[in-house]
């Protein structure tokens, strides 16, 4: 969004380094991530250590993280693997139905 401030992750790391707040962390917008940065696992690998909660949605469209430009299935086997502790969700625009489109949580 053309003027908000804080549009850039390698801009939030510097601001979570000035302020080194224990209690601080950053919300990773992984559709965010790959719109801007082009590169959701390579940002994912730089800022994780400062992350607490992941944000998802499809790319390009923002529906449900199901098929798209990003493989968001080998993603999560990624976080799985790293064993995040923090919190996942989705904020996405629905294709269809919210009650027929969450397979993806599982």
């Amino acid at each position: 969004m053309p003027g908000y401030f804080l549009n850039d992750f390698d801009l939030a790391m510097d601001v979570l380094a000035e302020i080194d707040a224990p209690n601080l962390f950053l919300q990773f917008d992984a559709y965010h991530a790959a719109k801007i940065m082009g590169d959701v696992l390579g940002t994912w690998d730089k800022v994780r250590a400062r992350t607490a909660h992941i944000q998802v949605g499809g790319v390009p469209d923002r529906a449900e993280p199901t098929g798209g430009d990003f493989d968001y299935p080998a993603f999560f086997k990624t976080l799985d693997k790293q064993k995040f502790q923090g919190w996942v969700s989705g904020e996405y625009t629905p294709a269809g139905r919210t009650e027929e489109n969450l397979s993806w949580i599982s």
